[in-house]
C-alpha cells in the first residue's frame, strides 16, 4: 500500500482545445505550491484554545453560581472518624451533630416577603464562596485571540467581533477600506479562476449540443470565446 501512494496516474488539465477537465483554484502562496492552504490555518490552534478558554470559563461561572454560600461548623471527632474509615452510618454521628439537627429542625422563621432568618447553632457560621479566579483577564484572552482571527482572515478585528464600541468612524471606515481591498482581491481571483472557466464549459456544451443554437453567422464559440 506504500508504494500505491507514491505512484500517478497524470491527467491533463484540460484538453486540447482548452475545455477544463477539472478546476483547481487556490491562492498561491509560493512557487512549485500544489495545493491551497485555508485562510484560517495560522489560527486554528489559537481557536481550539479560544473555544477551551471559554468553556472553563463557562463552568467556573457555573460553578461559583451554584454554590453561593455556605455553613461551616466543627466537626465532631467520632464523626471524622468514622468517614475515614470503611463502615460509616447514622449512629457515628456525635452528640453535636445531633443537637444541630434538633436545633435547625425546630427553628424555621421567616419574614413576611419570604425570606428566611437562619439562626445558627453555636460554632457555625455562613460564609460566601468567592471566586478567587481572575476573571478579569478572560476579555483581554479573547480580544487578543480574535484579532490574531482577524489579521489572519484580512478583515478588520470589529467585522470579525462585531464590537464597534471602541472606535469612531473615521477608524471603522479605514478598516472597512484596508479589508475591501482584501475581499476584492479574492473575489477576482474566484471569479477568473473557479467560476469562469466552469462558465465557460457550460456556454460550449450548450452551444455544441444545440440546446442554445448560435445566431446566424455568429462565429464558433471557441473561435470567440474571449468574447
Amino acid at each position: 500500500s506504500g508504494a500505491k501512494t507514491m505512484t500517478w496516474r497524470r491527467i491533463p488539465r484540460e484538453t486540447d482545445w482548452g475545455r477544463p477537465h477539472v478546476v483547481h483554484d487556490y491562492d498561491h502562496e509560493r512557487g512549485a505550491q500544489h495545493r491551497g492552504s485555508g485562510i484560517l490555518t495560522p489560527v486554528v490552534q489559537r481557536l481550539k484554545m479560544l473555544i477551551k478558554y471559554d468553556q472553563t470559563e463557562l463552568e467556573a461561572a457555573i460553578l461559583n453560581a451554584v454554590f453561593g454560600a455556605h455553613v461551616s461548623s466543627p466537626y465532631d471527632p467520632k464523626m471524622v472518624e468514622a468517614a475515614m474509615g470503611e463502615n460509616f452510618d447514622d449512629t457515628s454521628i456525635g452528640a453535636y451533630q445531633d443537637g444541630r439537627i434538633e436545633f435547625h429542625n425546630e427553628r424555621r422563621i421567616s419574614l413576611q416577603n419570604g425570606s428566611r432568618m437562619p439562626i445558627l447553632y453555636p460554632g457555625e457560621k455562613i460564609e460566601t464562596v468567592n471566586a478567587s479566579r481572575p476573571h478579569s483577564n478572560f476579555e483581554v484572552f479573547e480580544s487578543a485571540a480574535l484579532r490574531n482571527i482577524a489579521a489572519a482572515t484580512g478583515l478588520s478585528t470589529q467585522q470579525v467581533t462585531q464590537d464597534w464600541s471602541d472606535v469612531n468612524y473615521s477608524s471603522a471606515r479605514s478598516a472597512m477600506l484596508e479589508a475591501w481591498k482584501t475581499l476584492t482581491r479574492r473575489r477576482d481571483d474566484f471569479s477568473v479562476g473557479f467560476a469562469q472557466p466552469i462558465l465557460s464549459a457550460f456556454i460550449e456544451e450548450i452551444h455544441d449540443t444545440e440546446d442554445l443554437p448560435l445566431p446566424s453567422g455568429a462565429p464558433h464559440f471557441l473561435d470567440a470565446r474571449a468574447a
